[in-house]
């Protein structure tokens, strides 16, 4: 009885092994590269992708995973390899409501070698509002809210806003897929003690990218 307990449980184990969708891991096989965002508006100079979550799947399935990992402080991620067919890697997620998506097919092949894995926006269309005085330059921080008609505009209430926020650092902000149409850009605030505002239209297409610059007086 003991022996026939003993052959039981030695099957299992073999049967669990050859099973197991893990079995193949090998910890001396890792891959490794660095995340990028590209922006569409401005050169695609890929920008280092710091604390974002990196999956690895077999063959080109992006619906699901085997693996995961965190890129560092400059983009840079390190993940064993599993098998030795092709696999995909692959990131996604949402910043102030915009689905960033990306993924590149590498093989056992590339192992040693640095993989680069580009995130892009995923948009129909989209608007990047350039704060500019009277000068052309641009001027960061500025606070403004968007509206979706000139009554609203005029009242100028965030409570009837489209959108309440502020330029970034670089004097620009960016909006992915919009309903077509005019929306109304007003801006008005106290930098350095100077009284600065704006009061624009700008017209949203079903398609493509636009780049208006907001003037501030």
């Amino acid at each position: 009885m003991k022996m026939i307990k003993n052959l039981y449980c030695l099957g299992f184990l073999v049967l669990f092994f050859s099973c197991n969708k893990y079995a193949n891991i090998n910890p001396d096989k890792t891959i490794n590269g660095y995340v990028y965002l590209q922006d569409p508006f401005k050169t695609n100079f890929p920008v280092p992708l710091a604390g974002k979550t990196i999956y690895f799947n077999r063959g080109s399935d992006t619906s699901s995973y085997l693996l995961q990992t965190t890129t560092d402080s400059g983009g840079h991620f390190s993940m064993t390899y599993i098998g030795d067919d092709n696999a995909i890697l692959f990131s996604s997620f949402v910043k102030d409501g915009v689905v960033y998506k990306g993924d590149t097919i590498v093989t056992a092949a590339q192992l040693g070698k640095a993989v680069q894995l580009n995130v892009l926006p995923v948009y129909h269309n989209g608007v990047q509002l350039n704060f500019k005085d009277n000068s052309g330059g641009l001027v960061s921080g500025l606070k403004f809210r968007i509206y979706t008609s000139t009554i609203a505009a005029s009242v100028d209430s965030v409570k009837y806003s489209y959108l309440n926020s502020k330029a970034d650092n670089s004097g620009h902000y960016t909006l992915f897929n919009l309903n077509a149409g005019d929306y109304f850009v007003v801006a008005k605030d106290n930098i350095g003690g100077v009284a600065l505002s704006a009061n624009q239209k700008i017209t949203v297409a079903k398609t493509g990218l636009s780049s208006p610059d907001i003037i501030i007086k």
